[in-house]
């Protein structure tokens, strides 16, 4: 992929009908949704993709199957936790990895993904914002496993029978026959559901002393300085200073008083707002969000909102 489309603010549509489609190639899919596809039908012959989607307030459901072996390529989302099921098919080569039954598939939202299926690929794929995963994540007291992040192939430590309910429940959201928008109690059930599979419990567990949490604060700080222009998850901070989400946590509120997840985003808040006192009367302030790794405009002007009392359009007024 040698471009980036506009980001489209999804944080702030309200969750929409069951979308089912036959498209006659499945690259027509990036024109209806945030993905970056390049697929390549290797086996000749007509071929038929079909697709079925639900967005919600977060979550966005997609089902897909396609009738010929095709070599996929491509860009998850950006700025969120992907993943996928597969349904029924041969196994596949998913980053040069076999995929087998009970197995999850990850996006990454950055390297890109890649695979190889065959003719009878039907498949299941979750996005989430990155930010909305991990504030449920702390809610339940588990945390994003790191490797989740990263595109690849993704083996439950346990309960894998779960993948199965897991797709049944998504199954069930995308039936032609729900009536009605998906609420978040249901959004958050699926999810709910995926981080009981696959959350890193070990990265609750704290037994730091008061000497490693100031070391990771200071490590995490560095972090947060150097990568204010990104929405980089805390799991990835934590896994940087080396110390669980419940030590950072605690060294940021004995410190600070707030959490780790809060001061970064009011790290990221204070740059937008200084880019946007400094900046040229001609550049539009999408643009010096979107320099700062602010993609979902609705849920930024909130945030900027409760932390300065004002929406960017006042500030520059």
């Amino acid at each position: 992929m040698d471009h980036i489309k506009n980001r489209p603010d999804t944080t702030s549509r309200p969750g929409g009908p069951v979308v089912e489609v036959a498209l006659p190639d499945p690259n027509i899919i990036d024109t209806i949704t945030p993905w970056q596809l390049n697929f390549t039908q290797i086996e000749p012959g007509p071929m038929q993709t079909a697709i079925r989607m639900r967005q919600g307030s977060v979550l966005t459901l997609l089902e897909i199957s396609m009738d010929r072996a095709v070599h996929q390529q491509g860009l998850a989302p950006p700025d969120t936790l992907t993943f996928g099921v597969r349904l029924s098919g041969s196994a596949f080569r998913w980053r040069d990895a076999e995929v087998q039954a009970k197995r999850f598939l990850t996006f990454g939202s950055k390297e890109g993904f890649e695979g190889l299926t065959d003719a009878t690929f039907h498949g299941l794929t979750f996005s989430v914002p990155a930010d909305a995963i991990e504030a449920l994540a702390d809610r339940l007291g588990l945390a994003v496993d790191p490797a989740l992040w990263s595109s690849g192939v993704f083996n439950p430590s346990r309960d894998t029978q779960g993948i199965d309910r897991l797709a049944d429940l998504a199954l069930g959201h995308l039936s032609t026959h729900r009536g009605g928008a998906m609420d978040v109690a249901a959004e958050e059930e699926v999810l709910a559901t995926f981080l009981a599979l696959s959350a890193d419990t070990r990265v609750h567990v704290d037994l730091s002393s008061g000497r490693q949490r100031a070391r990771a604060m200071r490590i995490a700080l560095d972090y947060m300085e150097a990568h204010a222009d990104e929405n980089v998850p805390i799991s990835r901070i934590c896994e940087i200073a080396g110390v669980s989400l419940r030590s950072l946590n605690r060294a940021f509120r004995e410190t600070l008083g707030i959490s780790p997840k809060a001061y970064f985003l009011r790290l990221r808040l204070n740059r937008f707002r200084r880019a946007l006192i400094e900046r040229s009367e001609a550049r539009p302030i999408a643009d010096s969000a979107n320099a700062l790794g602010f993609w979902h405009m609705g849920q930024l002007a909130r945030d900027y909102r409760a932390q300065f009392g004002e929406l960017p359009s006042a500030t520059i007024a």
